[in-house]
């Protein structure tokens, strides 16, 4: 089934120029790698849509392998009223492809932990299974209660600045115009597909590695947008991908893009960097954001990377 991490981000801090990410529970700072990008990004659904509470959320939690000596630790265990375990899940890089193979490795971790359910995860897909007896079967969904209010969109400016992609010294009329545009840009609609760059640190003043929101042009062609940051920044960034290559990316200060007077975006290509202007229709976008003004900007866009 698709993630239900699909438009949750895991919380970011800066600390000593490098972008961390924070775990809300265990109130620590993680090294920013695909898996616990992953992880951070379930317990974000977790906590926002189910009725798991902050309390019942365990983290490597050891589990003793089977026929060995050695502990191994599972990504995550959640755990029942009674604080027996409940559903143990394993967290993978979106790189990597989910098979019988990550799916035994589960079941291992639980001939001893011994959770009514477990989960696999890459970020784009959940497999669930159940266990009955001596006997596990596929489920179709999670076996979370619902929050009695789930926390959806619209999602404020301090949250996306807890979450890397607004600065806070954004000022506010455009802090709230940026989250009217990431709360577009990241709905929880269907259509949502949504991936991380890691992009090379050097190309612009912050960092553009990030999660962005990919839009399907043709079938050739796929445009990612978002909104990234660093202390004192917010830009915009968007990367075409075509026939499975990387063509280009753009980005400018978010600043810049709704200012009265608007330098030339950045553009990178293969031929090399040069300076290209965001045809105004494109600015009434950010102004009036919605699913279908994603759609039209990313068509605006992309004609730029010609």
């Amino acid at each position: 089934m698709r993630s239900h991490t699909t438009g949750h981000f895991p919380q970011i801090r800066f600390f000593d120029g490098q972008k961390w990410l924070f775990n809300p529970i265990l109130k620590k700072r993680f090294a920013n790698r695909p898996e616990e990008r992953v992880r951070l990004q379930y317990v974000e659904f977790l906590l926002r849509e189910t009725a798991v509470t902050k309390n019942r959320i365990g983290f490597e939690a050891p589990v003793k392998a089977y026929a060995r000596d050695n502990s191994l630790r599972a990504d995550l265990v959640i755990y029942d009223q009674e604080i027996a375990p409940m559903a143990l899940i394993e967290c993978k890089s979106g790189r990597i492809k989910l098979n019988a193979k990550t799916a035994e490795q589960a079941a291992r971790y639980n001939l001893t932990l011994q959770a009514d359910f477990m989960m696999i995860t890459n970020g784009h897909s959940d497999f669930w299974y159940k266990k009955e007896n001596k006997t596990v079967s596929a489920i179709q969904n999670h076996p979370f209660k619902q929050a009695k209010t789930p926390i959806n969109s619209p999602r404020t400016a301090a949250y996306w600045i807890n979450r890397g992609f607004i600065d806070s010294d954004l000022p506010h009329e455009l802090s709230e115009c940026a989250s009217a545009f990431l709360n577009s840009a990241f709905s929880k609609s269907d259509s949502l597909t949504s991936t991380y760059l890691n992009l090379p640190s050097d190309i612009a003043d912050v960092p553009l590695n990030h999660f962005y929101r990919v839009e399907h042009h043709d079938e050739n062609s796929q445009l990612a947008v978002s909104l990234a940051a660093s202390p004192g920044q917010t830009v915009f960034a968007a990367m075409l991908n075509r026939d499975g290559q990387n063509r280009g990316i753009l980005w400018l200060p978010f600043r810049d893009l709704l200012g009265s007077e608007r330098p030339g975006a950045q553009l990178l290509t293969p031929a090399g960097k040069t300076s290209v202007h965001i045809p105004d229709e494109a600015i009434t976008h950010f102004n009036n954001p919605s699913e279908s003004a994603i759609k039209k900007l990313t068509n605006q866009l992309i004609i730029l990377f010609d």
